[in-house]
């Protein structure tokens, strides 16, 4: 959330950064009112879509079904015909992909019914499964009247069917659509929506029961001892948390507000503007890796590179390493950088340290003071 760049009502207003879109759609199905688009798939082709999929199985005797699929839901090439895009076995029913159920938008419902089609079929992931985290739950919520857009409460539900698929379902998922078929034909009410997964009050009592028996042997056994190695040893841990330095060190939010003002500026002065965004594409969040060296007693023992964290590799890189020493002082020797520089280290640390019989010594770093410390 930015602020305003239109001099419109509303003192911020949403910047998509491409670079952190996953195209997952979520979005637009979050918004009833069409202000977020693909380009390469627009609600405006997409209700075309629609339109061109009720007019090419028109013909059929059975009813005219819209089947709007989730592409990583079901194993398409087994369900759709690629010759007439309609479902294998069911000429009466177009297929329409999209990257996430939760694209879907729940005016669309109407539009399909406007258009000329008897049914609506969604097919999304499986509930705690989807592809995108929460796409087909939001959806999910949305047709149950618990989350904005709503399923407005004049559309008619026992034309709308909704089955949450596996690629291992696929003859579940035929017969799903046989049955809804016939209870269009035979306009009978059933529920549109999955039945809601419950225990049964016998099967939460077994699950306590089942549960109970691992928590009590924990609770028993919590102050039992642990032995590291020999005892007659010291332990050395390296246990530390830090981020690498950006690949490209820029602001993408300073970027964004400097934009912005051009943007109002040019507003003012001629009526027409337009925010220029790409260059935030060079903005990536990706991190160095971090890389250390130990030294004990001036003999090398550790020299690895920990990679960043994350799917877009821009976590901290956390190292975890440990040391088994005899008990007596030892000079340790610690080098670390977090750039891309192979010839100068960023961080050391230089200490003698008494390690006691039986103990573990800890050797964190400081992300406030940059520096190394024990504890």
């Amino acid at each position: 959330m930015m602020p305003r760049t239109d001099g419109r009502p509303y003192d911020l207003e949403a910047i998509i950064i491409s670079q952190r879109c996953a195209s997952c759609g979520i979005c637009i199905g979050s918004c009833s009112f069409n202000a977020v688009n693909f380009p390469e798939k627009t609600e405006k082709a997409i209700l075309q879509e629609i339109k061109n999929s009720i007019a090419a199985v028109k013909g059929s005797k059975e009813p005219v079904i819209v089947g709007i699929f989730c592409s990583y839901s079901a194993s398409l090439k087994k369900v759709v015909d690629p010759v007439t895009h309609a479902v294998r076995g069911f000429p009466h029913v177009g297929i329409i992909t999209v990257p996430c159920i939760g694209m879907f938008n729940t005016s669309w419902i109407e539009y399909a019914f406007n258009s000329g089609g008897d049914g609506l079929f969604l097919c999304g992931c499986q509930i705690n499964d989807c592809h995108y985290r929460f796409g087909n739950k939001w959806l999910e919520e949305r047709l149950l009247g618990r989350r904005l857009p709503i399923l407005r409460q004049t559309a008619d539900r026992s034309l709308l069917r909704v089955f949450w698929h596996s690629e291992l379902d696929v003859d579940k998922l035929l017969n799903e659509i046989a049955e809804f078929t016939e209870d269009i034909k035979n306009k009978r009410q059933k529920r549109f929506l999955p039945e809601e997964a419950s225990m049964k009050k016998s099967q939460w009592a077994l699950a306590s029961i089942a549960l109970s028996i691992p928590a009590a042997l924990v609770f028993y056994l919590s102050d039992a001892g642990h032995i590291f190695s020999n005892p007659e040893d010291s332990l050395a841990k390296l246990s530390i948390k830090h981020s690498g330095k950006r690949l490209v060190e820029c602001d993408d939010f300073a970027l964004l507000a400097k934009e912005a003002e051009k943007y109002r500026e040019a507003l003012k002065e001629t009526g027409m503007a337009q925010m220029e965004l790409k260059q935030l594409g060079n903005c990536t969040r990706e991190r160095h890796p971090v890389y250390m060296e130990v030294y004990i007693d001036n003999d090398r023992r550790l020299a690895k590179s920990y990679a960043p964290n994350g799917w877009k590799k821009d976590g901290a890189s956390f190292i975890y390493e440990k040391f088994v020493l005899k008990p007596t002082i030892h000079k340790v020797l610690i080098k670390m950088r977090d750039t891309a520089d192979g010839n100068r280290f960023d961080y050391t640390f230089e200490e003698s340290i008494d390690f006691k019989k039986g103990y573990s010594t800890v050797i964190d770093f400081d992300e406030n003071n940059k520096k190394f410390f024990l504890r």
